[in-house]
């Protein structure tokens, strides 16, 4: 880059070191400094639009990965960190525009269609159901694809059918807390206390802070009997 500022293949070559240093800042400065943003590369919107997700300057990268998928319509990477970044500015229609569009150009892409599953089930669409059943048969062993098969079937009631799917999973991920919880819910539900307890308190092990596993995990134990821990639980 001293030699040649412009240079796409170094400007490529370090953002991507600079990504896997986890240097945000200094791929924002690299990356902005450097090209116009139609001059920049698919690999560099990419790189640019994650450092600055990754500082949580949500709107920014969803500006700077809009652009570079306008300019490299074909590129998968960008579909899909933009889809991300959508889910967490809550815009889950537009997450959705921009999976069916990429997969409109790359049919049958499972990382694609299984992150197009997860926008479709975190915003209840009913197009999730469907989705969840085809990849049950193209992907079995996907962790991902059983765990929110288990979470639409937790929400139908059909609680026996979402433990099989929630331990299968975590047999091929078992440090995904969000599993691990799942699974404590669906166990309560099944009146299996001791089963409900383990996996509620494995997901606070692996990190979950949310409220709703402190209260879930208080009920277990108040079913089991044990009152004062169940209140110490409330408290949290």
């Amino acid at each position: 880059l001293a030699i040649d500022p412009g240079s796409s293949m170094a400007l490529d070559g370090l953002s991507r070191d600079l990504i896997s240093d986890k240097d945000y800042a200094a791929t924002i400065a690299l990356l902005e400094r450097s090209a116009n943003p139609r001059q920049r590369t698919p690999l560099q919107s990419l790189n640019l639009g994650m450092a600055y997700a990754r500082t949580l300057q949500l709107k920014e990268s969803s500006k700077v990965l809009r652009e570079g998928l306008n300019a490299a319509p074909d590129s998968l990477p960008l579909a899909n960190e933009l889809a991300v970044v959508l889910m967490l500015l809550n815009r889950p229609g537009e997450a959705d525009a921009v999976l069916s569009a990429a997969l409109g150009r790359h049919p049958g892409d499972v990382n694609t269609e299984v992150l197009h599953l997860r926008v479709l089930v975190s915003s209840q669409s009913q197009e999730a159901p469907q989705l969840a059943q085809k990849l049950l048969v193209t992907a079995p062993h996907n962790w991902e694809v059983l765990y929110l098969n288990a979470q639409l079937e937790m929400r139908e009631g059909q609680f026996s059918q979402a433990q099989v799917h929630l331990k299968e999973s975590i047999a091929l991920k078992p440090d995904y807390f969000q599993s691990q919880e799942l699974l404590g819910s669906v166990l309560s539900k099944l009146s299996d206390f001791s089963g409900a307890r383990e996996h509620l308190e494995k997901a606070v092990e692996l990190g979950d802070t949310e409220p709703a596993v402190q209260y879930e995990l208080a009920k277990v134990l108040e079913n089991l009997g044990q009152v004062e821990q169940s209140q110490e639980k409330l408290k949290i």
